[in-house]
């Protein structure tokens, strides 16, 4: 009986003791990695300013609450300059890939082109926004016309800094294409 109760035991235990191990998600780049010093030509003239959901309302008063309701976290922004060219880069957080797409989705418009970065994006005078898993990002040139080829390439570079979360050699203080 001994034996039997024995045997039960290191079943039961061989059985619980070896359940499967809950799925670690992979590690994830704080948005600021994304801001290198430099993008293709532009150079970083700002500081890297970040916001969280208690504060975000300071840099987009009015739709921060938008945000905040579909799991924004962080966000990390900067300003960049070439000649007289002024280029402002946000890099949003979400807790979710669908907290993303939701504010991707609210930013798309039928007269942008399709832009193929990330997820998904698109590109529309001076302006381009993509999401990728967690990641909502939008550049704006402030209604200045620039080369979409620049902003594509700027946008590549970003995406490229977001997604290197493996390789710590990889370094955010330069980036050109």
């Amino acid at each position: 009986m001994n034996r039997i109760v024995l045997f039960s035991l290191i079943i039961s235990m061989a059985v619980f003791g070896c359940a499967k191990e809950k799925k670690k998600e992979p590690e994830t780049a704080p948005p600021e990695k994304a801001l290198a010093t430099k993008l293709s030509d532009f150079e970083r003239s700002s500081e890297i300013r970040t916001y969280d959901a208690e504060n975000l309302w300071q840099y987009i008063d009015g739709a921060a609450e938008q945000f905040v309701g579909y799991g924004f976290e962080k966000l990390a922004t900067a300003e960049y300059a070439e000649a007289d060219t002024t280029l402002a880069v946000e890099v949003y957080f979400f807790s979710s890939v669908q907290g993303a797409f939701s504010i991707y989705s609210e930013y798309s418009d039928a007269l942008s082109e399709f832009a193929d970065l990330g997820a998904a994006g698109f590109i529309s005078r001076g302006e381009l926004f993509f999401y990728r898993d967690k990641y909502f990002v939008y550049l704006n040139c402030y209604g200045r016309d620039i080369p979409e080829k620049t902003l594509l390439r700027i946008g590549l570079a970003i995406d490229s800094l977001l997604i290197q979360t493996d390789h710590p050699t990889v370094s955010n203080t330069e980036f050109q294409s």
